[in-house]
């Protein structure tokens, strides 16, 4: 299932830099293991997270 899982979203788990996914999350004792369904390449909202530097708004002496 794994091997099927990982074809169906190979570009977005090798290439996103922000990578969402979907599934369950388990829980096994001190192991927390989360059981992907679906991936989602959120790797656009980057720039959303970025804080602008607005110093050119400073004047200098």
């Amino acid at each position: 299932m794994f091997e099927k899982l990982f074809e169906t979203y190979r570009k977005e788990i090798l290439h996103s830099r922000l990578l969402m996914v979907e599934g369950k999350v388990q829980k096994e004792g001190k192991v927390v293991q989360v059981i992907v369904s679906k991936c989602f390449d959120f790797s656009k909202r980057l720039k959303r997270l970025t804080i602008k530097d607005d110093t050119s708004s400073l004047t200098r002496p």
